[in-house]
């Protein structure tokens, strides 16, 4: 059917009808809201449409605690980060203090190296947490293909020691540094 350019939910919709059924499927859309050609992962069985009223748009990773979507947030109409905890965590009171209390500490953290936290919150049995969506390469994606010079590699570490300094004066040791975690 014809969807016409610019109806967001038309195009989401089609293109979590194309992925149903595939564990994994990548789909591509060229539509007036999207900035040219782009591939959005959709995992049909276990991503939600909806997350707190923000609009699911694709998965973007998953790590011990929790899972990452990024959304459209639709107040702002913005892009952002939503991570929350992985649907078999959610059942366990500890893994949900460890992200309760992750949230807490996070949102006392303000530093241009730090992913800024927008907001907290709780939808059914979903905890989750709203933050600045950046769009960059892992740092150990680029070391890997060998695009950092010895200079880079300095303001780079100069940029990190920055940002964990802030952290520990606030109180906050990050436990999972690891160049897939720097952008």
């Amino acid at each position: 059917r014809a969807i016409e350019p610019g109806d967001r939910a038309a195009v989401l919709e089609r293109m979590r009808e194309l992925a149903a059924g595939a564990p994994t499927r990548m789909v591509a859309a060229d539509v007036a809201f999207l900035p040219g050609a782009r591939l959005l992962r959709f995992h049909a069985a276990d991503m939600p449409t909806s997350i707190g009223g923000h609009e699911v748009l694709e998965e973007l990773g998953r790590g011990g605690m929790g899972v990452v979507y990024k959304v459209l947030e639709p107040r702002a109409g913005e892009v952002r980060a939503l991570k929350c905890i992985q649907s078999d965590g959610r059942d366990d009171p500890l893994r949900v203090q460890r992200f309760e209390r992750e949230i807490r500490l996070h949102s006392s953290l303000h530093h241009p190296g730090i992913v800024r936290i927008f907001g907290w919150g709780r939808e059914g049995d979903v905890l989750y947490l709203v933050m600045e969506f950046v769009d960059g390469t892992p740092l150990g994606r680029v070391v890997d293909r060998g695009e950092v010079t010895v200079k880079r590699a300095l303001e780079i570490a100069r940029g990190i020691a920055s940002a964990l300094e802030h952290a520990h004066e606030k109180g906050v040791v990050h436990r999972d540094l690891k160049p897939a975690n720097v952008l």
